[in-house]
């Protein structure tokens, strides 16, 4: 492995850290998000598509900020996931490879969310961090050509 790309991977792996222990703070601590509020019952949904709809439904109701943060912010919070996986990697950026890792990964937080009672599981959050990731991979593929190009 030639020195750029040595130094690449260690500032991706820098990276990914921070962005993890972001994530882990937003996904089980973060009060504004009501994670230490752990007194009600275990919620879940495992309809596609119930709380996507349901955000957009009631927008109005609810207010955009929570339409925004619940649906955009799902695909927003997983783009950088999708972008430095692949740097870190040790193969081939591989876009399935991606989209798998994130689907596991999230499907992983979704059930600590449950069994620990903050948040809830949600089949919705799984597509739209899946989206995100995606989003950010195919980012990834794009700067990865143009460096090359350049």
């Amino acid at each position: 492995m030639n020195n750029v790309k040595k130094k690449t991977k260690i500032f991706g792996i820098i990276c990914f850290i921070l962005y993890i222990s972001l994530l882990i703070y937003l996904v089980f601590f973060a009060e504004s998000f009501g994670r230490t509020d752990i007194s009600g019952e275990r919620r879940y949904n495992l309809e596609l598509f119930k709380e996507i709809r349901r955000f957009y439904v009631y927008r109005n109701t609810l207010g955009i900020y929570a339409f925004l943060l619940n649906v955009v912010g799902n695909v927003l919070i997983f783009i950088p996931f999708g972008f430095i996986l692949p740097i870190i990697g040790k193969k081939k950026a591989n876009i399935f490879k991606t989209l798998l890792i994130t689907v596991v990964f999230v499907f992983v937080i979704e059930c600590v969310q449950f069994a620990l009672n903050v948040g809830s599981f949600d089949v919705d959050d799984i597509l739209l961090n899946s989206i995100g990731s995606l989003i950010g991979h195919i980012i990834f593929l794009v700067f990865r050509k143009r460096m090359s190009d350049a």
